[in-house]
């Protein structure tokens, strides 16, 4: 075994001393030496580029992961938000066919309110009342056609009957049509709540509103001079906007006397 070995270096030896004695081979070896080098560069570089490439990869992983939990977590919320809203459709479902059967239930209710509403209208003094008339047939005509609901048509009567209110508290002048001995005549109209109303027109003519026993609202002019005085000075004092005290007054209730 000690003489293999002994035989084996002496051979090496004795290969390097033929190497290095030849020139060609000794260039030859630092020819692979330099090639090796640069093998060994390359194999460095790239291997840096594959952890760099390995670890951008990772981040990468990482980002994408995060994204993922934040997308699942988005999705878990619009789930919820959907749910949610499936709730509240159908609770308004619930509401309208609640609101729908209540509205079959008002609607003759609200249509009833009207006509009475309207009936004590057509019973009070004729100020403005083609007016006031029309508003509450079109409430009732808005009620029958579905344009409002029963629900609106009472809310919007309770402010007609409001306004009715506030005329019977009121004392003012106003401008409308009347019909005197038969003809159309724009006239000053005093008007003292919804209990009286006295006219003066535009060639100074004065007078009150009455109703006969058939029940028709008319015009007339008033008889005496002293009344006419008085009802002038009614006129001038609510032009003034004096609203309270003394007023020496014609008998101007609507009643006829008997």
């Amino acid at each position: 075994m000690t003489r293999n070995r002994a035989t084996l270096l002496t051979l090496i030896a004795a290969s390097a001393a033929i190497l290095l004695a030849s020139p060609t081979l000794a260039g030859e070896l630092d020819r692979l030496a330099e090639a090796l080098s640069l093998i060994r560069g390359e194999v460095e570089v790239l291997s840096t580029e594959i952890r760099d490439l390995s670890e951008e990869r990772r981040t990468r992983l990482r980002s994408l992961s995060t994204q993922r939990a934040d997308l699942e977590l988005e999705v878990k919320r619009e789930e919820l938000r959907l749910r949610q809203l499936e709730d509240q459709k159908q609770a308004l479902k619930n509401r309208s066919d609640q609101e729908a059967a209540n509205s079959a239930r008002l609607g003759p209710a609200a249509e009833q309110a009207i006509a009475t509403v309207r009936t004590s209208v057509q019973d009070t003094l004729p100020f403005q009342r083609q007016e006031r008339l029309a508003e509450l047939d079109a409430l009732r005509d808005q009620l029958k056609e579905g344009l409002i609901t029963p629900q609106q048509a009472l809310w919007r009567l309770w402010e007609r009957v409001e306004d009715e209110q506030r005329l019977s508290r009121e004392n003012a002048i106003h401008q409308q049509i009347i019909e005197l001995d038969g003809e159309p005549v724009l006239a000053d109209v005093a008007r003292l709540g919804m209990a009286m109303m006295a006219f003066r027109t535009q060639d100074g003519r004065f007078g009150k509103v009455q109703r006969g026993k058939d029940g028709a609202w008319r015009w007339v002019e008033l008889d005496t001079k002293e009344d006419r005085a008085r009802v002038a000075s009614l006129f001038d004092a609510l032009r003034k906007n004096i609203r309270v005290g003394y007023f020496e007054l014609p008998y101007l209730l609507p009643q006829e006397l008997p």
